[in-house]
């Protein structure tokens, strides 16, 4: 069984505080296949372009209207393209092995998409 994860950040003027330095760490994770970013206002995505450009594991979406942090995380997972998702604040960090952990309980327990 191939485990793809998508991770998804909601976010919102976190970038220089919090997302410039995790978003580093995430996109050298082989676990990750994609990372989805969700910005209320579009200043993290402007920042996240010019320090990443044409990074393909990068999807970044800029809502029309604020969506308040309820709202923004389930649009940044309905923007998911894989069966496995992991949501993530953009002001919190995840390490390379919650990951690791998340693959192999997927795989140990036969888990089926949503599950």
């Amino acid at each position: 069984m191939s485990v793809n994860i998508s991770l998804c950040i909601p976010t919102m003027n976190r970038y220089d505080s919090f997302l410039k330095n995790n978003l580093t760490k995430y996109l050298q994770m082989d676990l990750i296949d994609e990372i989805v970013i969700c910005d209320e206002n579009g200043e993290d995505v402007k920042k996240i372009q010019r320090d990443f450009p044409n990074n393909d594991k990068l999807r970044l979406f800029v809502n029309e209207r604020k969506l308040g942090p309820f709202l923004n995380k389930i649009k940044v997972c309905q923007q998911a393209k894989n069966e496995w998702i992991a949501l993530i604040d953009s002001d919190n960090f995840t390490d390379n092995d919650y990951f690791k952990k998340v693959k192999s309980f997927i795989e140990n327990n036969n888990l089926t998409k949503n599950s």
